[in-house]
């Protein structure tokens, strides 16, 4: 998502937006920017780990914090071209992450591709309790094309689906949700998709 607000204990907000990440601990009534993260480098989701601790991405690199959002540490910084846009935790604690074309899996240190897609990868989703669901979401508006791939047995075999659309807004992409038994539904500029 381009705007992302995770609630991170009573009266504690963090907001991830294209401006940076903003934090307020009174309930929302001021808000203030998270120093040490350059805004222009935002705009991607905050995850937030089931020990509680966040993480998120930069375009450049991968940033945590333990802190309820206070302070952030650098996990890894991509020294290519690559462009990381979402990360997300599956129930057993493996994170996943989409950028660039591909779906990438995140050991802490370093990115390993997991699946391939023929449009920027938006979004990486996981199932809520089952950590051998999870999925990549992708897709161009200005090329009129969406990408789904999902996995319901921790990658071993990949369910894909491509769709063609009127050429769009530029991310084509809102929000995308993966059940426990691999139902797909993602939100685009027109409309809602379901894929089985």
């Amino acid at each position: 998502p381009r705007l992302d607000v995770v609630g991170l204990a009573p009266s504690t907000y963090l907001i991830s937006s294209t401006r940076g990440i903003v934090r307020s601990d009174d309930d929302g009534k001021a808000w203030n920017a998270v120093s040490g993260l350059w805004p222009d480098d935002f705009g991607s989701n905050l995850c937030v780990r089931d020990d509680g601790s966040i993480i998120t991405t930069t375009r450049r690199s991968i940033q945590a914090s333990s802190d309820l959002g206070l302070t952030w540490s650098t996990l890894v910084i991509e020294a290519d071209d690559r462009s990381l846009r979402c990360i997300v935790e599956t129930k057993d604690g493996s994170l996943y992450v989409a950028a660039d074309e591909r779906l990438f899996r995140f050991d802490g240190t370093s990115l390993t591709p997991v699946y391939q897609l023929n449009v920027p990868a938006w979004l990486a989703v996981t199932a809520d309790s089952n950590a051998q669901v999870f999925g990549v979401v992708g897709g161009s508006g200005f090329g009129g094309r969406l990408e789904f791939a999902i996995t319901r047995d921790g990658g071993s075999t990949w369910t894909s689906q491509s769709l063609d659309t009127p050429l769009g807004p530029e991310p084509p992409i809102f929000d995308a949700v993966i059940t426990n038994t691999g139902h797909l539904f993602v939100s685009y500029s027109f409309g809602l998709i379901h894929m089985t």
